[in-house]
């Protein structure tokens, strides 16, 4: 065991290197003795990333914006987990009982630290119930050698006959639809969280797009880009705080 640094990296960035790892690798699947086996870590992994992802992108958007801090200000924290964190990092406590794996979770937490209801986004909904049914197998792999329970075979909708056991049938190409949901639903939730915490900034002026101190707007801007920037899915030089600003000001 050995303590972790905090990394400069974006939620999105740590979660597109992991799944980028994983996904260069994953080909070994198929010519594996037994490729079943490769194919539960792989899914496992990805869920794992996405989970992260979730947990550093709240904890971090906690530490810059001052509306997320304020939704989660009176929350009660356990002294040694509140010990536990740096000081930019404390709201990590709150999410120390959360499995984002579980059913419900991703869009409880999203709302407990922005207000963002993700029940009125028919898109993300979708994803977030996509990547539950992943969640789903990658339970049955991680602890059934991916047989599935009764509660698990009817959450994916397998109409359970008597005397039946079920298995789900762990592959590459199984592996690659679980890289592909765990990737949709990434990317999507970081660019609807973003959208919804600009507008929250410039609806409570918090940001000031005309007529404010520039300066402080561009400060508060490149901090929020630290926390939503993809160096995956845009040009690091093209895509600046003052850009940024200027992109929205001129929008209708």
């Amino acid at each position: 065991m050995t303590g972790v640094e905090h990394s400069p990296d974006s939620a999105i960035d740590e979660f597109e290197a992991a799944l980028v790892a994983l996904a260069k690798t994953s080909g070994i699947i198929d010519a594996a003795a037994h490729p079943d086996v490769l194919a539960e870590m792989f899914i496992i992994s990805a869920v794992s990333s996405t989970e992260s992802y979730f947990r550093r992108l709240l904890s971090s958007l906690a530490a810059v914006c001052p509306l997320t801090a304020e939704n989660i200000g009176r929350e009660v924290l356990n002294y040694s987990a509140a010990a536990a964190y740096p000081q930019e990092l404390l709201s990590l406590a709150l999410l120390e009982r959360s499995l984002f794996s579980s059913k419900g979770v991703i869009s409880k937490e999203i709302k407990r630290f922005t207000k963002f209801e993700a029940s009125k986004h028919r898109e993300l909904i979708a994803a977030i119930e996509a990547f539950e049914t992943i969640c789903q197998i990658r339970h049955a792999a991680a602890h059934w050698r991916g047989h599935l329970d009764s509660e698990g075979a009817k959450r994916l909708g397998v109409l359970v006959a008597r005397g039946e056991v079920y298995r789900v049938k762990l592959n590459a190409s199984l592996v690659q639809r679980a890289f592909a949901v765990c990737d949709h639903l990434v990317r999507l939730a970081n660019q609807e969280l973003f959208k919804f915490t600009m507008q929250q900034w410039v609806e409570s002026r918090y940001m000031v797009l005309d007529g404010g101190d520039e300066g402080v707007d561009i400060a508060r801007c490149e901090k929020l880009i630290s926390v939503f920037g993809s160096s995956a899915y845009c040009d690091e030089e093209r895509v600046t705080a003052k850009s940024l600003m200027e992109e929205m000001r001129s929008a209708p």
